[in-house]
């Protein structure tokens, strides 16, 4: 005999199975919904990570530019401030070279003004005693006809004596030594000013180191006046040391 089904139980039942089949998908689609979620928000920070890792490599990237970019320009200044110090120690060595030439040039000039000074010096001091043997040996010609009773001997005298009076030879000397020291005479009387026009006429003798003896011959006075001569020009000076005198002269 076939069982009869009751159509209210047979009704609960379906029902229940629709709520339960609602509840399974409402479930089911929570899950999904929450793992839709999950992956959203998961697929965010990935996103998000990755972004930031670009943003850091971009970082990075920018880092070692701007390091590279200061090292050239580290590199640039470097190069720059070495290629002007060589610039520089090139100009100073040639201004050195140059100096070094000027001075080279000045001291071969000043060497050769100097020779040429000493050169003079020697000419004139040979002309000097050259002038004084020539008044030494007139006068001893003077002397031999003072002994003569000879009318041409006694014009011989005059003529003689006339040629030792002349002053042609001092105002050579003056020229010649006024060429070789312009200022010692103006320089000597504007320092000591009781010197005498003489007086510095005898110092420019003893200038070029003539003996006493040599200057007597020359100026035709004795050997004696001489040192007489040059005693009072140092009382003038007020110098009483022969070297401190002499070492004054040749200094002016």
């Amino acid at each position: 005999m076939i069982p009869t089904i009751n159509p209210a139980i047979n009704k609960q039942t379906l029902l229940t199975k629709a709520i339960a089949v609602k509840i399974q998908a409402k479930f089911q689609n929570e899950v999904q919904l929450e793992k839709t979620h999950a992956l959203a928000a998961n697929n965010k920070l990935l996103l998000q990570d990755a972004e930031e890792g670009r943003t850091r490599v971009l970082i990075y990237i920018s880092a070692i530019m701007a390091i590279v970019i200061l090292i050239l320009l580290v590199l640039r200044d470097y190069w720059l401030k070495n290629r002007l110090q060589k610039e520089e120690l090139k100009t100073v060595e040639a201004d050195v070279n140059l100096l070094q030439q000027q001075h080279l040039h000045e001291q071969e000039l000043t060497n050769a003004q100097r020779e040429i000074i000493e050169e003079k010096q020697r000419e004139l001091t040979s002309t000097t005693l050259r002038m004084a043997n020539y008044q030494d040996s007139i006068t001893d010609i003077i002397k031999k006809c003072e002994s003569e009773d000879i009318i041409k001997i006694a014009d011989v005298k005059k003529e003689l004596i006339l040629i030792v009076k002349q002053q042609d030879y001092w105002k050579q000397f003056e020229t010649r030594f006024n060429s070789l020291h312009p200022d010692f005479g103006a320089s000597l009387q504007l320092r000591y000013n009781k010197l005498t026009k003489n007086d510095v006429e005898f110092c420019s003798l003893l200038k070029l180191n003539l003996s006493n003896k040599e200057i007597a011959s020359l100026l035709q006075i004795s050997h004696e006046s001489a040192i007489t001569k040059k005693y009072r020009i140092k009382k003038k000076m007020e110098i009483n040391d022969d070297e401190e005198f002499e070492k004054l002269l040749m200094a002016i």
